[in-house]
């Protein structure tokens, strides 16, 4: 089976570069990247999911659950995990100053 990527040709030495960092072919290389970033992806959304339980408790707000499903989609619609772990990290930040002072449950 071949798979053909187009790409510029920095890109292509970055990734011949990156290849050799890891010592394996180009294309166990690009095989092992495609493979962590969907298990990666895979514990992001389930992360996400562990969180938006806790809206059931009453622990976070319902916006803040819908905030979340739109996260865990837009990384299912391969939105970068980085960005997408900064807007987790606001959305939980932000809930948390919004609770503070408050009585718990």
């Amino acid at each position: 089976m071949v798979i053909k990527v187009y790409c510029s040709e920095s890109e292509k030495n970055q990734i011949e570069k990156n290849a050799k960092a890891a010592g394996c072919s180009v294309s166990k290389y690009l095989k092992k990247q495609a493979f962590t970033d969907i298990h990666s992806r895979a514990m992001f959304v389930e992360l996400i999911s562990c969180m938006v339980s806790l809206i059931e408790t009453d622990r976070l707000s319902s916006s803040v659950g819908d905030r979340l499903f739109e996260i865990a989609q837009d990384v299912l619609d391969g939105a970068p995990l980085n960005d997408s772990r900064e807007r987790l990290s606001q959305v939980c930040k932000f809930d948390n100053q919004s609770h503070q002072g408050e009585q718990p449950h």
